[in-house]
């Protein structure tokens, strides 16, 4: 019996064994099934990241290949560039070869120019020396010919005193270019009686006239009037006594260029012998031929915005009249109409009705310009000062 029960304990213990086997082989099975799932995923993980790796290895290929190849460019735009470098280092080179070669001639040029100016500077010098010495003979031979001149009209006035103081008889025969008639400023005077009023003034006297009378140039640049140049000699003769035409023609000679002192020379004898004669010769010729435009010159000439009155009379007055000077010549009407016509506007404005030019004289026409002009200026102040308060205003409230 203790063998039986061995035995049963022996197949419980087998069974007991044997259903633990049986379920430990069960579990294996589920374990080994269960591992090879795992070994499968991660097979298939591996399989992932060989592939990857792989990938991975493939892209830096790849990009070590473009990297090469980028490489391979930029050398050879280095290259490129050195050798471009290179040309531009042999081209500027060539330009700075060039440059200093055209500096040299530039020195060369200046050098030249420089012995150039001083030579026309010495030739000036020369020629101015030269005009020096042309004029200084020029006048040299006017005065020669002055005084040659006042030495035949001295040895006629000696002659003919002579004569008169010896006895009586018929009168000389005198020299067609010495002989005198009345010069118009004389006539209606009394004859004179004395020996001085037949022989006129003396040299020194008329030397020292002809001092005290502008010279006559009818190529001056400022303009000349052969009528106030006359005027003025007999301004000067009037109040001396014994002038004769002879005295005049003398005051003409030392008074004038030698344009017209040859002028002189080529007149026949009756125009020199005769002072009224000679005058109207003298002023046919000589008249200024740029007053014949003045009228054309004054009709454009017109007051500015700024200009006072004085100034755009003195301009007006020198374009229309030119370099005439006559009493009372700005009284002409149509100068006095130019006058006011030409006015500025805003003159013009502030002149109103009561400028005439008919019956008011020039000087009380100006000076009702120069009223307008100062109401003018007034008016403007004011404008200003308006606009400038305005200003004010509009910013003050653009602010606010």
């Amino acid at each position: 019996s203790s063998q039986n029960n061995n035995h049963e304990e022996l197949v419980k213990i087998t069974s007991t064994l044997s259903y633990a086997f049986t379920t430990q082989l069960k579990l294996s099975d589920k374990h080994i099934t269960h591992l090879q799932e795992e070994l499968t995923r991660a097979q298939r993980h591996i399989d992932k990241l060989e592939v990857k790796v792989q990938d991975q290895l493939k892209a830096p290929n790849e990009r070590e290949q473009e990297t090469t190849e980028q490489v391979k460019k930029l050398q050879a735009a280095l290259a490129a560039a050195q050798l471009n470098q290179q040309h531009a280092t042999a081209a500027q080179r060539d330009l700075v070869n060039r440059l200093q070669y055209a500096e040299q001639l530039l020195e060369k040029d200046k050098n030249d120019i420089r012995d150039k100016n001083s030579e026309i500077s010495a030739l000036k010098d020369h020629l101015e020396r030269y005009r020096t010495e042309m004029d200084n003979l020029t006048q040299q031979l006017d005065d020669t010919n002055d005084e040659l001149y006042m030495v035949r009209k001295e040895l006629q006035y000696a002659y003919e005193l002579a004569y008169d103081e010896r006895s009586e008889g018929p009168q000389p025969k005198t020299s067609p270019a010495f002989a005198t008639q009345p010069c118009p400023a004389n006539e209606g005077k009394p004859p004179v009686q004395d020996h001085r009023a037949a022989h006129g003034m003396t040299i020194k006297d008329l030397n020292k006239l002809s001092e005290n009378i502008s010279r006559f140039n009818p190529n001056s640049t400022e303009g000349h009037d052969i009528q106030a140049y006359l005027q003025d000699i007999e301004f000067h003769l009037e109040m001396r006594p014994h002038v004769t035409d002879r005295d005049r023609l003398y005051i003409i000679r030392a008074t004038s260029s030698p344009e017209v002192r040859n002028f002189l020379d080529r007149q026949p004898s009756q125009t020199k012998s005769n002072y009224q004669r000679l005058c109207e010769v003298l002023i046919k010729e000589f008249t200024d031929p740029e007053s014949e435009h003045g009228l054309l010159t004054a009709l454009e000439t017109k007051q500015g915005r700024q200009e006072t009155p004085q100034a755009y009379y003195n301009r007006l007055r020198q374009a229309y009249f030119g370099a005439h000077n006559k009493p009372d010549l700005e009284e002409d009407v149509n100068f006095k109409s130019l006058f006011l016509k030409n006015l500025h506007p805003g003159v013009s404005h502030h002149l109103g009705v009561m400028a005439c030019p008919r019956s008011m004289t020039i000087q009380q026409l100006r000076d009702l310009t120069q009223k307008a002009y100062n109401k003018q200026k007034m008016a403007s102040k004011k404008g200003n000062k308006t606009s400038t308060l305005l200003n004010s205003v509009n910013k003050d409230s653009s602010l606010a």
